[in-house]
């Protein structure tokens, strides 16, 4: 959440949106509740069922929002080229942890890197082949970091220097 306040200091309230009965939508969602109520910004939960129901909704609530946060949902990714068009639109930053979403046009991912994910999960098969009857949870610790400068310039969002250095990829 660092970086969402060193791209956007005076953010009062997000957009998350996220489609119909996904749980994981559902824990990130909750996860974005608790945190930034603590910092007083709102975070307006954007549920969706559909492309038409996406652009409704989105275009309704996007002009008083200042980012919009696009939940990592297999879902709602199918939607994301709708997504970013709408947010470009209206001049407003999209943020994910779904990295497609910002190599197509939104501004900043952070979440897995889904290589290592993939290793991880090998060697937990590998373990469970050979017998183990018990493994131990590992926790990816470094987030997967990717910046879409294009992006920023066109919203003329700064990025600061800390943010590109720790990137993993940087878009220009």
């Amino acid at each position: 959440y660092d970086y969402f306040y060193q791209l956007l200091p005076d953010m009062k309230s997000i957009a998350f949106l996220h489609y119909e009965g996904e749980p994981n939508s559902e824990i990130q969602k909750n996860e974005f509740l608790l945190f930034f109520a603590q910092k007083g910004i709102t975070v307006h939960d954007v549920e969706v069922f559909s492309d038409e129901d996406l652009k409704k909704k989105l275009t309704a609530i996007i002009s008083g929002v200042d980012m919009v946060y696009f939940s990592c949902d297999n879902p709602l990714i199918q939607h994301e080229k709708t997504i970013n068009q709408i947010a470009a639109a209206f001049k407003k930053p999209v943020f994910s942890c779904a990295g497609s979403v910002v190599r197509r046009g939104g501004m900043l991912h952070i979440g897995a890197d889904y290589r290592t994910v993939g290793r991880l999960t090998a060697v937990k098969a590998v373990q469970i082949l050979n017998g183990a009857e018990s493994l131990r949870t590992d926790v990816i610790e470094n987030p997967y970091i990717i910046i879409n400068l294009k992006s920023a310039e066109e919203l003329g969002i700064a990025v600061p220097d800390a943010i590109t250095s720790a990137a993993d990829e940087v878009i220009s």
